[in-house]
Parts: structure tokens; C-alpha cells; sequence
């Protein structure tokens, strides 16, 4: 496969599967005796915000979001700084993995994480499709073998 090639798939790989995770259930909440699910779509817009409503570790854990899409654009121009965003957001979105509770209103209210739902792990599997095609093109880039 060409440099080209692994380009293209996966930055299109990546960008499916990322979309596909918008529209699923990222997390199941314990709210009040019930569950609650939380969709992937209202995490990725509120997140940027978290920190106004006094969620900084839920800004922090965001910044995979522009992490991966700086990786894109890094890789789309051949740039190695790829490697090091594609990183910061694996990193930061398995890190996810481990939380218990995540804040769920303006009043600072936290939420247990019941647990992680196919949104969550859509996303994070565009993010290691992300990763691999990085590194990948990378290895190539350099002229590595196996």
C-alpha cells in the first residue's frame, strides 16, 4: 500500500467511524434510583465548554476531539507533529475509560458513569484507527521495513 493510500484511508476511516460515534450513546448515567444514557453528540458539544460549568478534567479529556483533527491536518501535510497529537488524544481518551462519575449539570452536580456505551467506544476506536494509520504512514515515510 502506498503512503497515499494509507493517507486517504485513514483519514476516511477515521472521520466514518468518528461520525458513526456521534450518533450513539457515549455513556449511561446513574441519576436518582434510574440510568440515564448520554449521547455522543451532546458530550462532543458541551465539552468545550465543561470548563465554564466548572468541569476542567471534562475540558481536559475533550481535547482529544482537537488533538485527533490536528493529527488530520498534520498528516494531510506530512508534518511528524501527527504523532504527537495522535498520541495526546489515545492517550486522553482511554484515560476516559477510568473515570467513575463525570459532571452532568451546571450546578456541579457529579453522575455516576454507569458504564460506557458503543458511542464511547466508536470514538475511541476512531481515534486508535487514527493512531495506527499515523504511525503507519509514518514508518512508511521513513522507508522502515519490517
Amino acid at each position: 500500500m502506498t503512503k497515499k493510500n494509507i493517507k486517504i484511508y485513514t483519514i476516511t476511516s477515521f472521520t466514518v467511524i468518528f461520525l458513526i460515534s456521534l450518533t450513539q450513546n457515549a455513556i449511561v448515567v446513574s441519576k436518582d434510583f434510574h440510568n440515564e444514557n448520554v449521547s455522543s453528540i451532546n458530550l462532543f458539544l458541551s465539552g468545550a465548554f465543561g470548563w465554564i460549568l466548572g468541569g476542567l478534567l471534562e475540558s481536559i479529556i475533550w481535547l482529544a476531539n482537537p488533538f485527533a483533527f490536528l493529527t488530520i491536518v498534520f498528516l494531510w501535510k506530512n508534518n511528524k507533529k501527527a504523532m504527537s497529537t495522535v498520541s495526546a488524544s489515545l492517550f486522553l481518551s482511554i484515560c476516559f475509560s477510568f473515570w467513575n462519575e463525570i459532571l452532568q449539570s451546571g450546578s456541579g452536580r457529579n453522575d455516576a458513569i454507569a458504564h460506557l456505551d458503543k458511542g464511547y467506544y466508536l470514538w475511541l476506536l476512531s481515534i486508535i484507527v487514527l493512531a495506527i494509520g499515523t504511525f503507519l504512514y509514518f514508518k512508511k515515510a521513513n522507508g522502515l521495513k519490517k
